[in-house]
């Protein structure tokens, strides 16, 4: 079994660092950013689906609420 040489495990462990950051970038960039607009598309339509619902009194699906929140804009 082989010795623990850092020089020759040098290259290996730099880069598992770089993977791994390079990673986290783009999981906080992309992955995130996305469940945050997902999570304020939410809200809206909890608004826009509460202030339907109490002027008319039937309730709307989410199918139903989306085609009327993208056809309004």
């Amino acid at each position: 079994m082989p010795q623990f040489d850092f020089a020759s495990f040098s290259v290996q462990i730099f880069w598992l660092v770089l993977s791994s950051f390079t990673f986290f970038l783009i999981y906080t960039k992309y992955f995130i950013a996305n469940s945050s607009n997902v999570l304020k598309m939410r809200e809206k339509l909890k608004a826009i689906s509460s202030s339907l619902n109490n002027g008319k009194g039937e309730l709307l699906g989410y199918y139903d609420l989306c085609l009327k929140f993208f056809r309004n804009k």
